[in-house]
């Protein structure tokens, strides 16, 4: 019997006996071309149902929708400024989101101003609220000793200065040479700033800075004797300014006032017991 023949009866004949899967592989073997590669016996693992798979997928990519997406808000991370570049710039969006990731709200540049610092100086209201509802220190002070009080009244910011009296701002306020925003305004002739902290209590209208000057002194000194500094003059006796504390020359408000030319003032000042 030829060769190629006999490995065919001998195939057939050990499937009959054992009834096999194998020996019917060997059979499909014995007939197939003796020069093809050999093969791998197929797996007999049962394969996952696709159907099932593909929901899984699905099920993992899709967002949760509903009530239970609604119950976890998404935190947006703080810029790597902190809260700083967002209180100058007045991103509300921004400080709220770094004060729920608990940014540091009282952090520091390199000239010492916090964020409450440079909202109060560029005056953005409601990102200085923000961050006194935050724990926001009111009394740090930049490399210069000023406050945000301070810078805020010097912006003429005078709602936000009233905000930062409220929220607890040192009445003093003193920067490097010992002055007080009161005085500085007083200069000016800024009667709605002053008029904001003249209408809190325990505000101290007769400090005397290193000049030796009181507000009332400076709106005279380096005021213009205009209605707006007539107005200042007013609104400080008003407050209790003593008419009669005379500078470092141990000149009275009065005696420079009549130095100047300023009639109007030196009026205000005799009806209030000036000498």
């Amino acid at each position: 019997m030829p060769e190629d023949k006999r490995q065919v009866f001998l195939a057939s004949r050990r499937a009959a006996t054992f009834g096999s899967i194998a020996a019917g592989a060997l059979l499909f073997a014995a007939c197939a071309d003796p020069r093809a590669e050999p093969r791998t016996a197929p797996s007999t693992a049962t394969p996952a149902p696709v159907a099932a798979t593909a929901t899984a997928a699905t099920t993992a990519a899709t967002p949760v929708q509903g009530p239970a997406a609604e119950a976890t808000p998404t935190v947006t991370a703080p810029p790597a400024s902190g809260l700083l570049e967002p209180a100058r710039t007045g991103n509300l969006d921004a400080i709220r989101a770094g004060i729920a990731a608990r940014a540091d709200v009282d952090q520091r540049d390199a000239e010492g101003r916090t964020p409450l610092y440079l909202a109060a100086q560029q005056g953005h209201v409601d990102v200085a609220r923000a961050l006194l509802a935050a724990g926001a220190n009111v009394n740090i002070a930049d490399r210069n000793a000023d406050t945000p009080y301070y810078v805020a009244a010097l912006a003429r910011h005078a709602e936000l200065t009233g905000i930062l009296l409220d929220a607890g701002a040192d009445r003093v306020g003193t920067r490097a040479y010992g002055g007080t925003p009161l005085i500085a305004i007083a200069e000016r002739g800024w009667v709605d700033v002053a008029r904001e902290i003249l209408r809190r209590p325990n505000i101290p209208v007769n400090h005397v800075n290193n000049l030796g000057w009181t507000a009332l002194i400076e709106a005279i000194v380096l005021g213009r004797g205009g209605p707006d500094h007539q107005e200042m003059v007013r609104m400080l006796l008003a407050a209790g300014a003593d008419p009669n504390l005379p500078d470092g020359q141990r000149r009275s408000p009065l005696t420079l006032a009549r130095e100047r030319g300023y009639g109007e003032i030196a009026k205000l000042l005799e009806a209030a017991g000036g000498r």
